[in-house]
Formats: C-alpha cells, sequence, structure tokens
C-alpha cells in the first residue's frame, strides 16, 4: 500500500510510480537496455514476453534442473520465450558449473576452483569465453533488430 511501486500484470510489472524518485536514483544499465527495446509508441515494458531474452545455464544446473531450466527449455522450444517470434535464446555451457558465470572462476588457481569444486572438467577460461561470445552474439543481434527499419 504504501510502495512506490505498482503491479499492472505479467510477470515483471513493478514499475516506479513516483517518475521524479526514479529520475533521482538515476537509470541503470537494464533500464537503459530496455528503453532501447521499447516501441516508437513509447509504451512501458509490462512483462519478460517485452523483451528478447538470452538464458543460459551451466551443465550443474541443467542436469539437476535448477532455476526451473526444464521450464525454461519447454518456453523456448514453444517460442514463449520473450517476444514472440524474437530472438530469444536458451543454451547450456556444458561440463561449466554455475560458479563460471562469475570471473573468480578465471582468477583463481584452476587446481584449487576445481579441488574444492567450484568448477567443472571444462577450462574455466573455454567456459567464460563461450558465455562471453554467445553473450556478444545475442546482444549484437537484439541491437542490429532495434537499429533496422
Amino acid at each position: 500500500e504504501n510502495s512506490q511501486h505498482e503491479y499492472t500484470g505479467g510477470s515483471g510489472g513493478y514499475e516506479d510510480s513516483d517518475e521524479k524518485q526514479a529520475e533521482k536514483i538515476g537509470a541503470t544499465a537494464i533500464d537503459n537496455f530496455a528503453n532501447s527495446l521499447q516501441s516508437s509508441e513509447n509504451h512501458k515494458l509490462k512483462s519478460v514476453h517485452d523483451l528478447h531474452l538470452l538464458t543460459l545455464y551451466s551443465q550443474q544446473w541443467y542436469d539437476k534442473d535448477w532455476g526451473s531450466s526444464n521450464v525454461i527449455e519447454c518456453m523456448h522450444k514453444r517460442g514463449e520465450l520473450g517476444v514472440k517470434g524474437g530472438l530469444s535464446d536458451f543454451g547450456v555451457i556444458s561440463n561449466a558449473y554455475h560458479q563460471e558465470f562469475s570471473d573468480i572462476a578465471v582468477l583463481l588457481p584452476t587446481w584449487l576452483t576445481r579441488g574444492i569444486g567450484m568448477v567443472g572438467p571444462r577450462n574455466p577460461v573455454d567456459a567464460a569465453e563461450e558465455i562471453g561470445e554467445r553473450t556478444f552474439a545475442f546482444l549484437d543481434a537484439v541491437q542490429k533488430q532495434a537499429k533496422s527499419p
């Protein structure tokens, strides 16, 4: 009731109700990205179905179905992940553990991270490169589509 947010429906329906307060806080990188995807009618994004989404899972999380990976994968296969008919993608980084999505996996010695179960059997540098390449390719495609008429 005394919140600065209001629920307007959809999966991500929380929006700042006080525009001036939002300006004081400042736009985040995510806000800037979301704003760049808005239509020319300048409508506000209301749910995850209004964005192109890249969802990458480590092999560890995928195998254990953590993070509802099976649900996200089914949504992607049915074309229900992100914008209908859009660029959304789902992927699994093979032989990687969850911690390999962080730079800590390449900053610490592999003998240590592997010894404490922080990384999978794959070279963490290779996993980081794949994550980076897939992310860059996705963002590049979204940016190109946003700029095309």
